[in-house]
């Protein structure tokens, strides 16, 4: 009866070490196709707030504060705006997104939600195109607020219904985002 125990340790031991070579082989051969398609839905994700560019171009990335990530976009070799990667505090978790500024015109040219932990059917609506759309043309050179009621200034986001906090801190991603672009990106005009 021990022998017998013993044996099917050892068969068990052996099966679970084939196992395990197998799937850490496996990952490895489905490594590389993984970050393709990571890198190949960045791409879309930044042509979504920044649909003129051309190509996107890697400029920072920062260890701490609210701000992940800087891509440059290009039309041709040009620089012509910035998508920002932020990642801050709203409601109930984290929530990163994805900010565009035209350096041109100076405005906001979109903003998507890459994760969030947000209440659903409450500050999950900060994902709804109806609410995203509201960023879309916001002036740079403003600080963005959200109010209650529906805007009356181009700087004034209408919050998502039952979502205040949510809906202030994607405005607040936004704005660190935007106050960043000013700050580095935009040459004073004479």
């Amino acid at each position: 009866m021990d022998k017998n125990i013993i044996k099917l340790g050892l068969f068990l031991m052996l099966v679970a070490g084939l196992a395990a070579l197998l799937l850490s082989n496996l990952n490895a051969l489905t490594q590389p196709i993984i970050a393709q398609n990571q890198a190949r839905e960045a791409q879309l994700r930044m042509q979504e707030v920044y649909p003129d560019a051309d190509s996107f171009e890697l400029d920072a990335t920062f260890d701490s504060g609210d701000i992940q990530e800087i891509q440059l976009a290009l039309r041709g070799d040009t620089a012509v705006g910035a998508v920002y990667t932020v990642s801050l505090y709203g409601y109930d978790g984290k929530i990163t997104l994805l900010a565009g500024f035209d350096m041109e015109t100076q405005v906001v040219t979109g903003v998507r939600i890459l994760s969030h932990t947000e209440t659903p059917g409450l500050g999950a609506n900060i994902t709804q195109e109806s609410f995203l759309e509201r960023f879309e043309g916001a002036p740079a050179d403003t600080s963005l607020e959200v109010v209650k009621t529906p805007a009356s200034e181009d700087s004034q986001i209408q919050a998502v219904t039952a979502a205040t906090v949510s809906s202030n801190a994607v405005a607040n991603g936004v704005n660190t985002a935007r106050e960043h672009f000013i700050g580095n990106y935009l040459t004073e005009v004479d």
